[in-house]
């Protein structure tokens, strides 16, 4: 039983943490959408599209902000 607790624990903190981030003003509403839209939703699936968003997401900030450098914008 002591790794069920262990694993509860765990599960409970992250859930806190992402209440947490639900409740707070300071972040965007796509954000808390993606949070509250990840709630019950398979982990490993979820794990899988995460890494495809963190790829998409990142080339383009990356891609844009090389763009803006050479624009001298920013």
């Amino acid at each position: 039983m002591p790794m069920r607790t262990e694993a509860k624990r765990l599960l409970d903190a992250a859930n806190d943490r992402m209440d947490w981030v639900l409740s707070h003003p300071g972040f965007s509403d796509w954000l808390k959408g993606a949070v509250s839209d990840s709630r019950g939703r398979d982990p490993i699936e979820l794990l899988n599209e995460l890494e495809v968003l963190n790829s998409l997401i990142r080339g383009r900030c990356a891609a844009e902000l090389s763009w803006m450098s050479t624009c001298g914008k920013r």
